[in-house]
């Protein structure tokens, strides 16, 4: 986003100091950059909105809730994800083994969340 403010910066400046020799080029080149930083900066900002939305809906299970792979109730948000087989009991001579899954938070997403 710095960057972006930068490139705005700059362009002013280069619209305020310029005159009319042959540095309508660069001018050019700026606005062309400036309009697909803008571009950009609308693309970003309709994908951060719309995560805001999914975490806010109210079928979203918690970090270690049961979660479903397909159907039913799941894990929402950008760093919760169903884990398959999360946990596992062992079966005895009446009942088979059983794996439950669970939402749990990636080491790569969460990672990347403290970044931002």
């Amino acid at each position: 986003m710095n960057t972006f403010w930068l490139l705005v910066v700059v362009s002013a400046l280069a619209v305020v100091s310029c005159d009319d020799g042959n540095k309508d080029a660069e001018l050019a080149a700026v606005r062309k950059k400036l309009q697909m930083f803008e571009l950009l900066q609308k693309f970003l900002a309709a994908v951060y909105a719309s995560d805001k939305k999914t975490e806010q809906r109210e079928d979203c299970l918690d970090v270690g809730e049961e979660c479903f792979m397909v159907a039913g109730p799941n894990c929402c948000g950008f760093s919760n994800w169903c884990n398959y087989d999360d946990e596992c009991f062992p079966g005895d001579a009446n009942n088979p083994p059983r794996c439950i899954n669970r939402c749990r938070p990636g080491s790569l997403t969460r990672w990347m969340e403290k970044k931002l």
